[in-house]
C-alpha cells in the first residue's frame, strides 16, 4: 500500500512515499507540468545513509564522495542524471527523519543524521 511520507519543497515540490520495500519520490519535469517517479529501495537509502551519516552535503558533493569511492555502482544512472537520483536517495532520508536541508545561496545543503 501506498503510503505518503512528505511533501518537500525546494525550487520544486517533491512528493515522498513509500510502499513496500521502496520509495517513490515525484517531482515536476522542468516547465513542462510532466512529473517524474522515481523509484529508489530502502536498501540502497540505508546504505547511502551509512554513507553520508554526521555529513553536510550538497547534492554535487554527495556525486564526488559516491564516484570517489566506488558507490555509483549501486546507482541507477550516470553523467547528468546521476544529480537527480542522488537529490532522490537524500530526499528520501529527510523524508524519514534522518536529515534536514538548508538553503545556502543558490545551493540546497543536506545535513544527515
Amino acid at each position: 500500500m501506498l503510503k505518503h511520507l512528505t511533501t518537500i519543497k525546494l525550487r520544486n515540490e517533491y512528493c515522498i512515499y513509500e510502499e513496500n520495500d521502496s520509495y517513490i519520490v515525484e517531482g515536476p519535469i522542468g516547465k513542462s507540468g510532466e512529473i517524474s517517479r522515481r523509484t529508489i529501495s530502502k536498501e540502497i537509502v540505508n546504505m547511502f545513509l551509512d554513507i553520508f551519516k554526521g555529513r553536510k552535503i550538497s547534492i554535487s558533493e554527495a556525486i564526488n564522495i559516491i564516484n570517489s569511492k566506488g558507490y555509483d555502482q549501486y546507482l541507477e544512472t550516470t553523467g547528468w542524471k546521476q544529480k537527480y537520483e542522488v537529490q532522490a536517495i537524500l530526499l528520501c532520508m529527510v523524508a524519514k527523519g534522518h536529515g534536514q536541508i538548508t538553503k545556502e545561496g543558490k545551493k540546497y545543503v543536506y545535513e544527515i543524521h
